[in-house]
């Protein structure tokens, strides 16, 4: 009898592995999916802004800002803060965001940053572009730059290789599970 209670227990593990993988097909899906759905969502937004009217603000603040990243390396990454003050059919408005797409860098004194910290030093007139239906909602630097591209490219590939998992998972699957022929 000991054969036949090994061939139960392989029978088990190959049906744990499948599961075991589609379980992580599953998350890694909805993880990449909630990454498209924060990206694209920003992007638009930041395509969108190039129809923004604009009126002539005053930085009021800047810093910069940092946060532990959300990679399972945990780095630090710097970003700017940059207050402004406007004003929209006489109404005062503050704000703070840059760009809808968020700027960071992994340093503190990149070139990148230190350049837009140069670009906007207090008391520094800059137009502020503002969302015509909501006022409020509004940035100093509009359009799609390049590292958005790139970011849209890594996403792509991204999608790709789920996609191809997906499709690796599937044909698997139909070998194993033959459909069956009509009697």
């Amino acid at each position: 009898m000991p054969g036949f209670f090994q061939k139960k227990r392989r029978l088990r593990s190959a049906k744990d592995k499948v599961k075991s993988s589609l379980v992580s097909l599953i998350i890694f899906t909805l993880l990449v999916g909630l990454f498209d759905g924060t990206f694209v969502r920003e992007l638009v937004r930041q395509w969108l802004s190039t129809d923004y009217p604009d009126v002539t603000g005053k930085i009021v603040d800047t810093s910069i800002g940092s946060r532990i990243s959300s990679s399972r390396h945990g780095r630090i990454l710097y970003f700017p803060v940059i207050y402004y003050r406007y004003q929209v059919s006489g109404q005062k408005y503050t704000g703070s965001r840059y760009r809808y797409v968020v700027t960071s860098a992994k340093n503190r004194n990149d070139a990148a940053l230190m350049q837009i910290m140069a670009d906007h030093l207090v008391g520094a007139e800059k137009l502020v572009f503002y969302n015509p239906v909501n006022p409020q909602d509004s940035l100093l630097v509009t359009g799609v730059n390049g590292s958005d591209e790139f970011r849209m490219l890594f996403y792509g590939l991204l999608n790709v290789g789920v996609l191809a998992w997906w499709s690796h998972t599937i044909r698997n699957w139909k070998k194993k599970h033959p459909a069956k022929s009509p009697s």
